[in-house]
């Protein structure tokens, strides 16, 4: 994000967590940029909003307790924390997705039914993969090129987990929209 998001950008976060990287996102896009946060459950919902109003970007920030594209078969592995299982978390589909520049996935396990169903075109895509989850690195690599993307980075997510990370196949992809 600190590489890719310019003033004026709009940001579109699936996964906001503990809100950092909607944060970083709101401190890059600036006043003139937007950014819009989906996280499944409510917990980390307000983990998200209570980060931006810390620091001070959530006037600039529009954070929805939403799934995305929950299209998941019965035997599908996509990891669910612990109250995004309940019937009544709105879920948005991927093609409903706002416009954006720039597009960061963190939703464990997700990535390849938002991405094989979302009409947008970002300029860049940040996906964090979930082998573990079913979401195998190579096979997000596959549909962001089949979409017309180039890879322009693969990195282990987090390098204090290194080995976790290698063995549950759990990577960052930089993907640049050829034009």
């Amino acid at each position: 994000l600190h590489e890719h998001v310019r003033t004026g950008d709009r940001v579109v976060v699936i996964g906001g967590g503990r809100g950092v990287t909607g944060t970083i996102a709101a401190k890059h896009t600036g006043e003139t940029g937007s950014v819009v946060v989906f996280e499944g459950s409510a917990k980390w919902t307000s983990r998200t909003r209570k980060t931006l109003q810390l620091n001070e970007v959530d006037e600039i920030t529009e954070v929805h307790h939403a799934i995305v594209e929950k299209a998941i078969a019965a035997g599908d592995q996509i990891a669910e924390r612990e109250d995004t299982s309940d019937q009544t978390t709105p879920i948005v589909k991927a093609d409903e997705l706002p416009e954006c520049d720039v597009l960061e996935m963190d939703c464990e396990g997700a990535e390849l039914d938002i991405l094989r169903n979302m009409r947008l075109r970002p300029r860049i895509i940040l996906v964090e993969t979930h082998g573990v989850f079913g979401a195998p690195t190579e096979d997000v690599k596959d549909v962001l090129t089949e979409k017309g993307y180039d890879i322009d980075r693969v990195e282990i997510a987090e390098e204090r987990f290194r080995e976790l990370h290698t063995e549950q196949d759990v990577k960052v992809i930089t993907a640049v929209r050829a034009n």
